[in-house]
């Protein structure tokens, strides 16, 4: 059975908007991994072990 070329432009775009919500975080985590404190903490990340409000 052939599928169309909408469903198949479609079916595509799905799949690479899940594979980019799905590896920009994992990507972020890396590149984080890899810097200083001091970069990191300029981004406005702040390393918390204990939430303030559980």
């Amino acid at each position: 059975m052939k599928r169309s070329v909408p469903f198949l432009i479609f079916r595509y775009a799905a799949i690479f908007a899940a594979m980019a919500v799905t590896l920009v975080p994992i990507l972020w985590m890396v590149s984080m991994a890899f810097k200083p404190i001091a970069e990191w903490s300029a981004t406005g990340a702040e390393l918390t072990w204990w939430p303030k409000n559980p």
